[in-house]
Order: structure tokens, then C-alpha cells, then sequence
């Protein structure tokens, strides 16, 4: 079991720290410790602990003065542990709060506790959930899905390998000591910037609920001045930590929102109106102060000016904001109309559906697994599906499909709108089901006032931007972001009335594309043959041209692979490494996909970003190694989870639009080291030629 130390940091609470020992020490196993580190007391603390004895307590005097955040830099130089926890002098740690922060910590590498209200009988009868964050308690979205994404933890119960404290040490953001808010509140925290940070190096963070803390709160800072105090100086240090010039339109909107809503709170929360009223008159200080700190920080304005240059954004601003809330206003007056538009009723018994599938490869594999397993299950169903050129590749293997592709028409024309319909009540379908509406033209299917039937499609992340478009659509099944794709997409279908097991994609490229594969010259050479997929379709899937080119040279060296590199814009690097090469590569620029799959299907391996090749390797049975970065790979990885298809990310998926302010957009997919994809690659390639290529499959019984 590694070592603890548990890091306190104190000032004038000599009672309040022994409680917090009390329950601390007896839970602490040999080789942990407990280190306190005085601030500058006045009162008995320093006298008392200064000669305490006891086998597992520490004790250092901090006289240096300095900020919050080099003083527990300095806790975590001083710390014997492997791990480290963060714990306030006036919190009271859980029975078994020692025990699981070990276990926490195997598997992260660091995890954020929740603190709870201690020895509080009754909050202010105006006290709204939200204010937790400001007396140092936990707020509500501690708790769910946005749990250390939108809502960070606290040093109050913080825990952390030592390696990685000692990697990312906390950065000094105001607050310093010996000033009157030091006394109170550190106005930076340093502890948020940390968090941040973490995770936008990759590191794997976590909030455990049951991990908790008991907060005693002075009832000092339950007073409303405090509280008014406490969100000024958290605005202007949220502009000191993270602001930037860009983030002047957005508070100055923000500002107007909390003004006015803080107006509109009594009508929305009837049953606490003091509660509603000052948590938004709270948020609109706090976003004042945030204007008045960045535009004078990042103009280098005095004081006065930098108010006056903040009255300004606001003027610009308001009409804005009240132009916004008069198209909401709008909205909501036709949303009735456009909702209940007749339709025909939804047919009993399906015996031809139309399927709409303006969607990418791999959008179009995946559908292909599922409209394989609807068939075989209704052999007397006649599917009709339109959808773009890729669509003859990746849905061409299905029988009694009838494929139509996009015509060569305006998408945003009435035209484009015409031949739709026309090409709907040719068909005549018992069901509409679209799943996917990227581009124009799915915006032109959303506007079809009459459609034959009812569309079924998903209720987000179908392709339609505008909520207009989104809302014309007729029936709308929720999309769950963290199943597969294909469990979306077969419970979409079961909602139109059809239902199949989803089976493996069958695609086979065409016999003259297989035929040119065969006769190019490198299929004449030994070795396996790999192939490399820079190819990305949005640039935050990319991978370094550096990491590729290092790559394809230990590929080369290390090996006797053949390499096949699938690439739509210039590599310099990777051609060069390519050209150094001769007769071992070959670079496709931009090749037809008949031909990619063609190729896809002769090779050993693949090494891709996420995207299309990705899911063609899946239907062919070709070992795959995809990098992950924006993308959850529990939607998009092989849904069979079958070993020979490995998947690799450094960083979570699910940065937050701060979290990722200031960072390239392929910063996710650029940690991942290239040690971390030539070892598996390495290992599949010794194994060949004596591994199988196609093992059995068994769907999996998951369904949402």
C-alpha cells in the first residue's frame, strides 16, 4: 500500500485543527503522515504543535509570508508520501476517508472529494444551493455528470499522486498573505488553475461523491456583505487566472444575463425568492468585478478609464443580449405552430422505410451494421436510402438495398426541397428515419413543411445547427452520448418500429479496384503490410506530422513492413520520410475510396486518427491501432470490442470550451507519445503471420 501525506495548512484555529487531527490520525497507517504547516499564527497553535509528539504528525512554521500556492509548493517539497491529500485546518474527514483515497487513487491520478456543511444547525432562509462554492462547501453539479468539468474540486479534500504535484505545482494567481482577503479568502484559486491544468495535460482526474469532508463555516461568512465580498474578488481573479481579450464580449453578455434574470428569478423559483434574488444579484457582481479586472489588466488602464472602457462593452452589448432573448421570445410563440403541423398518423405494420443518411464513412459503416441486422430480421422490408457518393462503398454489400445518391442540385434551393419530396412520396414509406443530417442538405429535408410521414430522428448531434431546424423534425429519440453509436442507432430504428440485432459491416471493395491493388509492385515485396492514416476530416483529430514521420522512419528501421500512407494534404515530413524510403511506400493522395478499401483490405495493421478508415478496418477484420481525442472512444471503438482493434488517448475527451482556451485544436491528440503507438504496433506486428485475422464475433446484449 504507498505512503499518505496529508498536507494542512493553518492560521488562528488551534481548536479547529485538533478536531481536524483527531479524526485524521487515528485513520493514517504506518509510513503515512500528517503534515501541518503554519501561516503565521498568533494564537496557541504554534506554541502547542511546535513540541507535539506523535509518530505519524509533522509540524513546519511558514514566516516567509507568500501566496497560498507556494506555501503548499513547499508541503508538497516537504512530503514524504507517494500520495498526497489536501485537507483544510477546519475539515472533518470521514470514517473511512484515508482508505478511500488510496483506493481512488489507483486508478487516477487525481481525484476531488466533496465538502459538506459541519456544525451548521440551519443555513439563511435566503441561501440558494449555488452559494456553496463561495463559503468553501460543494455545490450541487459536484454531483453528476459535470463533476469535475464544469465544477472543480477544492484543496479542502484534494488528493494527488506526489510525482504529478511535484510535476504541475500550483501556480500563485493573488491572494497573497498579510493583506485583509488573505485573512478570510484566497481570491486566485490556485486550486481551480490546478485542476485545469491536469487535465488538459491528459492527467486522469475524477470526483468521488463518497469521498467526503465535514466544512465548518465560520458564521461570519454567511452574512450577506461576505458573501457580496467574496463574489467580487472571485470575478476579478477568475480575469487575473484565466481571462484573455476574447472573453470581453462574453462577460460583458454574461452580465447582462445575470441583470436581468436576477429581475426575472421570482417568476422562475417561486418557492425562494430571497434564494433566487441574491445568488443572481451575487453572479452579476461577480461578472462586473471580471470586466473591470481584465480590461484593466489586459489594457494597462487606470482605474478610472477602465470603467468607463467597461460601461462601453456593456452599451454595445445590451442590444445584443435583448435581441437574442426577443428571437427566444419568438421562438417559443411559434414552437406550438411548428410542432403540431398535421402529418400523416404512423403506419401500424412497415413494409418499406425511407432512411436519410447525409452523414460521413464512418456515420455510414455504422448505420451499415444496423440496417444488416433489421433486414435479415425482416426479409419482406423494402429499405430505400439516400445518401452521399460514400455511401456506394461503405452500403453497396447490403442486398435488396436501394440506394439513391444526392443529386447534383442547389441544397438550398426550393428545387433541392422539391426533389425530396417528390423523391418521399415516390417511395411512399410507411417510416422517415433520418439519422444523420450533416450539410445543406439536411437543413433542406428540416424544411419540408408536409413530409409524407413522420420523421424519426435523433434529438442531438444529428448534423442540424439551428434548434428551428432540430424542431421541425417530427419524432426526436434522445441520443445517449455515452452508448455506441450502433446502440443508438438500433434503438432509433426500434422506435420507427424496426427492430434487428445489429451484425458486422460486410464491405468489399470493387473487383476492378481489388485487381489494381494486386498487380502494384510493393504487393510483390515480403513483409506485412501497414498503413498509415494521417488523414483527419476536422483538425482537433489530427496527430503531429513530426510523430508520423518519427513513425514511419521506426517502421522502416526496426522492421521489414511494407507502408502504405493515406493522406489529403501535404505532409512535408512524412513525404520525406516516404521518399528516403523508395520502393517500401506508397503515398495515396486523396484516393478513391473504392481503392482505399482495396488497399485497407491486403494490410496487416492500421495506424489512424479517428475517422472514417477506422470503421473500414472494423468491417474488414484488419488490427487497428486509432487515436482518440475529442471523441468518446465508447461511442466510436469497435462495438464487438474485439482485441486485434486497439484504441489510445492521453487527455479526456470532454475539455470544456475554457479548459481548451489558448490550446491548439489538436491538443489531445498531440499528447499521445509516440512511444505509446509504435509498442502496440510493435507487438502486431511480431505476431504476424501467425495470428487470425477473423475471429468469431458475438454482439453484445447492451441497448439503451
Amino acid at each position: 500500500m504507498p505512503t499518505l501525506t496529508v498536507i494542512t495548512l493553518t492560521r488562528n484555529r488551534f481548536h479547529r485543527l485538533a478536531d481536524c487531527l483527531q479524526r485524521v490520525l487515528g485513520q493514517l497507517e504506518p509510513g503515512d503522515e500528517m503534515l501541518v504547516i503554519d501561516t503565521g499564527s498568533t494564537d496557541a497553535t504554534r506554541a502547542h504543535y511546535a513540541h507535539w509528539q506523535h509518530p505519524r504528525f509533522r509540524f513546519l512554521a511558514h514566516d516567509g509570508g507568500g501566496s497560498w500556492a507556494e506555501i503548499r509548493n513547499r508541503g508538497v517539497r516537504e512530503a514524504r508520501g507517494e500520495l498526497i491529500a489536501f485537507l483544510d485546518d477546519d475539515c472533518m474527514a470521514a470514517p473511512d476517508w484515508v482508505a478511500r483515497g488510496k483506493a481512488d487513487l489507483t486508478t487516477a491520478d487525481a481525484v476531488g472529494g466533496i465538502a459538506r456543511p459541519w456544525g451548521i444547525r440551519r443555513l439563511p432562509g435566503w441561501w440558494h444551493p449555488d452559494m456553496a462554492w463561495m463559503v468553501g462547501l460543494s455545490v450541487p453539479g459536484m454531483v453528476g455528470p459535470d463533476a469535475g468539468r464544469l465544477h472543480y474540486p477544492m484543496t479542502a479534500n484534494l488528493w494527488v499522486h506526489a510525482a504529478v504535484a511535484r510535476e504541475f505545482p500550483f501556480q500563485e494567481i493573488g491572494g497573497r498573505l498579510g493583506g485583509k482577503v488573505a485573512e478570510h479568502y484566497v481570491a486566485g484559486r490556485e486550486d481551480a488553475q490546478w485542476w485545469a491544468t491536469l487535465r488538459r495535460a491528459g492527467c486522469r482526474t475524477r470526483i468521488d461523491p463518497q469521498l467526503w469532508v465535514g466544512h465548518a463555516i465560520d458564521p461570519a461568512r454567511l452574512a450577506l456583505p461576505y458573501l457580496r465580498e467574496r463574489a467580487r474578488l472571485d470575478g476579478a481573479a477568475w480575469a487575473e487566472r484565466e481571462g484573455t481579450p476574447d472573453d470581453l464580449h462574453h462577460l460583458a453578455y454574461a452580465w447582462w444575463d445575470h441583470h436581468l434574470r436576477a429581475f426575472a428569478a421570482p417568476f422562475r423559483e417561486p418557492d425562494n425568492l430571497p434564494a433566487a434574488w441574491h445568488y443572481h444579484q451575487l453572479m452579476r457582481r461577480r461578472h462586473a468585478a471580471a470586466l473591470v479586472a481584465l480590461t484593466s489588466r489586459l489594457g494597462r488602464r487606470p482605474r478610472l478609464i477602465a470603467r468607463a472602457a467597461v460601461l462601453a462593452r456593456l452599451a454595445r452589448t445590451g442590444p445584443r443580449y435583448l435581441a437574442d432573448r426577443g428571437r427566444t421570445a419568438v421562438h417559443a410563440l411559434i414552437r406550438p405552430w411548428i410542432v403540431s403541423r398535421p402529418r400523416r398518423p404512423r403506419a401500424l405494420v412497415i413494409e418499406r422505410v425511407a432512411v436519410i443518411a447525409l452523414g460521413y464513412l464512418g456515420d455510414l459503416v455504422l448505420l451499415h451494421c444496423v440496417l444488416r441486422g433489421i433486414m435479415r430480421e425482416n426479409p419482406r422490408l423494402g429499405v430505400y436510402v439516400l445518401a452521399p457518393p460514400a455511401a456506394r462503398t461503405a452500403l453497396g454489400e447490403l442486398p435488396r438495398l436501394n440506394l439513391t445518391l444526392l443529386p447534383s442540385l442547389p441544397p438550398e434551393s426550393r428545387e433541392a426541397r422539391d426533389w425530396l419530396l417528390r423523391w418521399l412520396e415516390r417511395i411512399d414509406p410507411d417510416a422517415i428515419v433520418a439519422p444523420y443530417l450533416h450539410g445543406p442538405w439536411g437543413v433542406a429535408l428540416a424544411s419540408i413543411r408536409h413530409p409524407p410521414r413522420p420523421i424519426f430522428a435523433f434529438d442531438r448531434d444529428q448534423g442540424l445547427r439551428r434548434r428551428l431546424h432540430r424542431e421541425r423534425l417530427g419524432v426526436r429519440v434522445h441520443k445517449h452520448l455515452e452508448l455506441h453509436e450502433i446502440d443508438n442507432l438500433a434503438h432509433l430504428m426500434r422506435v420507427a418500429g424496426l427492430a434487428g440485432d445489429p451484425s458486422p459491416a460486410l464491405i468489399r471493395p470493387p473487383a476492378d479496384a481489388a485487381e489494381r491493388v494486386a498487380r502494384h509492385p510493393l504487393m510483390a515485396r515480403p513483409g506485412p503490410l501497414v498503413m498509415l492514416n494521417p488523414a483527419a476530416a476536422h483538425a482537433q483529430k489530427e496527430w503531429t506530422e513530426e510523430r508520423w514521420a518519427a513513425l514511419l522512419a521506426r517502421l522502416l528501421a526496426e522492421t521489414d513492413a511494407r507502408v502504405v500512407i493515406n493522406a489529403f494534404a501535404p505532409l512535408r515530413d512524412l513525404e520525406r520520410a516516404a521518399e528516403q524510403a523508395g520502393e517500401r511506400t506508397l503515398l495515396l493522395r486523396a484516393a478513391p475510396l473504392p481503392e482505399l478499401v482495396a488497399w485497407l483490405e491486403r494490410c496487416h495493421g492500421l495506424v489512424t486518427v479517428d475517422g472514417g478508415p477506422q470503421h473500414l478496418a472494423h468491417a474488414l477484420d484488419i488490427p487497428s491501432i486509432t487515436l482518440y481525442g475529442p471523441m468518446d472512444e465508447r461511442r466510436w471503438a469497435d462495438y464487438w470490442e474485439r482485441p486485434i482493434h486497439r484504441t489510445i488517448r492521453a487527455c479526456t475527451f470532454d475539455l470544456t470550451p475554457d479548459e481548451r482556451r489558448g490550446l491548439p485544436e489538436n491538443h489531445m491528440v498531440a499528447l499521445i507519445p509516440l512511444e505509446d503507438v509504435w509498442r502496440p504496433l510493435k507487438e502486431l506486428l511480431d505476431r504476424w503471420p501467425r495470428e487470425e485475422r477473423r475471429p468469431v464475433l458475438t454482439p453484445p446484449p447492451a441497448s439503451p
